[in-house]
């Protein structure tokens, strides 16, 4: 759920995620074969205009065969769309996006795991500058909330009006735990402490 929040993707009856990191793409498969057949799965690859040969690699290629193609003018490097069409499944998103205050504290650190590998950063060496950027106050606070909910208390928002965004920031007090707890769920922390995945690769 909190990937989706941070780059998901939704129509009128498709549901999917967006982003240029493959791990992420197929930490979503992941989930999304759970419930469906590859056959369902699709994939766009957007890539830059001036890319003489683009394929699918082969991490993203085992998701599902329906991979479509497009350049690009606005693409500096190649991203993927994987999506599914599934009136049923968005509505679920939905509504648990609208009770995210409801979610029971072990989802909550999965969530916020989720956000980060979306729209969160920090430094190399994992001991400061935790933050994750939003569109709008609301969930920003809402995350505030939450990570309050699972111990986390010294947090701060800022708004960036020129960029219109909203940052949450962690206190470097605070980072190591909050580290420790989102390491088992988290892709981009788990590259750069560099231990295995917690979900299995596609086979």
């Amino acid at each position: 759920m909190g990937l989706w929040c941070a780059d998901g993707y939704h129509r009128t009856s498709s549901i999917g995620l967006s982003n240029k990191d493959e791990e992420l793409i197929e930490k979503f498969a992941l989930f999304l074969l759970k419930m469906f057949s590859k056959d369902r799965l699709r994939v766009r690859v957007y890539y830059p205009l001036e890319a003489k040969e683009i394929r699918a690699s082969e991490r993203v290629a085992k998701i599902t065969r329906r991979i479509v193609y497009y350049p690009s003018p606005k693409a500096r490097q190649t991203s993927y769309h994987l999506y599914v069409n599934s009136r049923s499944l968005l509505r679920i998103f939905r509504l648990g996006r609208s009770k995210l205050l409801n979610m029971k504290k072990r989802v909550v650190i999965s969530y916020i795991a989720g956000r980060f590998d979306g729209d969160g950063s920090i430094d190399k060496r994992k001991d400061r500058g935790f933050r994750i950027v939003y569109g709008n106050h609301k969930e920003a606070e809402i995350d505030r909330c939450l990570l309050k909910r699972i111990g986390i208390h010294k947090v701060s928002i800022y708004h960036y009006k020129q960029a219109k965004t909203f940052c949450l920031y962690l206190w470097r007090s605070e980072t190591l735990r909050v580290v420790k707890l989102l390491l088992p769920f988290s892709i981009r922390l788990q590259k750069l402490t560099f231990i295995p995945r917690r979900d299995s690769i596609l086979k």
